[in-house]
């Protein structure tokens, strides 16, 4: 049994390189502070993961310092949990509703999601001082376990919540649908914590061993990977980072219609040579549209172009 439990963490841990590349990638194209977020989540995640795959390697062994060192890299995980979660918060604070007016908004959700964060930091840092001082006697208290999953399930259900709203818009709209895609990924599966709690108190093998909720950390990968191989894919439509150029920023920056048609252009990934081709224009003509769109836009990369038009 424990050989098939560090071969499905081993799995975790491949997948989790595989969606910090994803992140990074997507960060490349969109140069988005929550996506920088994203990809430190998923690098706690990976960390965390990884102590997990050692400890359940050195369970399998007869050391003299077992206990103290087992001890030791469940501290450092509860660790990476606060952290987890700090972060998380951090993220709640981007996708909320923009205020109109002068007062800045007040919104239920954004206080629900940031207290139920700061509940399972609470409870990771309890367990960090536990462990400080010598071991997790409460650890194995049912109602301090059924407590920590209630916690955490609430937890997650109000961080999805927070990044699925209508109200939540995020742009580029291939941002938004990630940013959604991530807030679906954790209302699915927050209620894993408290199944695996059940199944624990029914004593199924396997089960305490085999966090359900590291099915989570697969998935989150997998949307991070299919949504860097939407918007890398040549000549697809879904990878374009910018679908129309809003009204307002045409008229406040004084576009042409041309300058209009180039931006989409460049934001569908088409070099100078393609865009020429695709006009019936010179490439000189090309890079003086180009010109004129940075200069308007105060832009010096089309990355920047791309995040003035939609921002």
């Amino acid at each position: 049994m424990e050989q098939i439990l560090i071969g499905f963490y081993a799995l975790f841990f491949a997948t989790g390189f595989m969606g910090v590349a994803a992140l990074y990638l997507l960060d490349l194209r969109l140069r988005s502070q929550i996506l920088k977020l994203f990809l430190l989540v998923q690098f706690l995640f990976l960390i965390a993961m990884g102590l997990i795959l050692v400890y359940l390697y050195l369970q399998s062994l007869t050391l003299p310092d077992a206990a103290r060192i087992e001890t030791t890299i469940i501290v450092m995980v509860e660790g990476l949990n606060i952290a987890l979660f700090a972060v998380l918060i951090r993220i709640i604070n981007l996708v909320r509703p923009e205020s109109r007016g002068k007062k800045p908004r007040v919104d239920i959700w954004v206080i629900a999601a940031w207290c139920g964060a700061a509940g399972v930091m609470v409870m990771s840092f309890i367990a960090v001082l536990s462990g400080l001082a010598g071991g997790f006697p409460f650890a194995v208290a049912p109602a301090w376990l059924l407590t920590n999953r209630i916690i955490y399930t609430a937890a997650m259900l109000l961080f999805g919540a927070a990044l699925v709203r209508p109200q939540v818009s995020p742009k580029p709209v291939s941002l938004r649908e990630l940013v959604r895609a991530y807030g679906v990924c954790a209302i699915v599966f927050a209620p894993a914590g408290i199944l695996e709690w059940l199944f624990g108190t029914l004593e199924i093998p396997g089960i305490a061993d085999l966090s359900l909720d590291h099915f989570f950390f697969l998935a989150w990968n997998l949307i991070s990977m299919s949504a860097a191989i939407r918007l890398i894919r040549p000549g697809d439509d879904s990878s374009r980072l910018l679908e129309e150029v809003p009204k307002e920023r045409i008229e406040s920056l004084g576009l042409s219609a041309r300058e209009v048609e180039m931006a989409l252009m460049i934001a569908k990934g088409m070099t100078n040579k393609e865009i020429a081709a695709a006009l019936f224009i010179s490439p000189a003509t090309v890079r003086t549209h180009i010109y004129n769109l940075y200069r308007k836009a105060g832009a010096r990369s089309r990355v920047e172009l791309i995040n003035t038009l939609t921002s």
